[in-house]
């Protein structure tokens, strides 16, 4: 029984991980930047081609903070625990397969709804 319930649960959080790449200000080349290495929000701020509109630091920490809660980036960790540096997880390396389409109008719809009201 958990088999079939597993399975729904991991469908709509690989939609809703691959709509919340779509509708993000971050681009492909820092996700893929972010596979062997790890930036902070500064760091990510001074990546070029990072975003697609300039943001402050401020602004980035909270699309990254966004990605977090969906499973696409993780922060990473050191000796003596957590950092302010990000990197992808597996769940967003799937995602990022699939971002390439253009975001619809109901893509920014659901990702509002789900960013605000879940």
């Amino acid at each position: 029984m958990t088999k079939a319930l597993s399975r729904p649960i991991a469908d709509h959080s690989h939609r809703r991980a691959v709509r919340a790449l779509r509708c993000s200000v971050i681009t492909p080349a820092l996700l893929q930047h972010l596979y062997d290495n790890s930036l902070d929000s500064a760091g990510i701020r001074a990546f070029p081609g990072a975003l697609r509109h300039p943001l402050s630091v401020s602004a980035i920490d909270g699309a990254m903070m966004w990605l977090l809660q969906v499973g696409v980036i993780r922060r990473e960790v050191d000796g003596q625990g957590l950092t302010s540096r990000f990197r992808v997880t597996a769940l967003g390396r799937q995602a990022l397969q699939e971002r390439y389409q253009a975001p619809r109008w109901y893509d920014y719809l659901l990702d509002w709804l789900a960013r605000w009201y879940c």
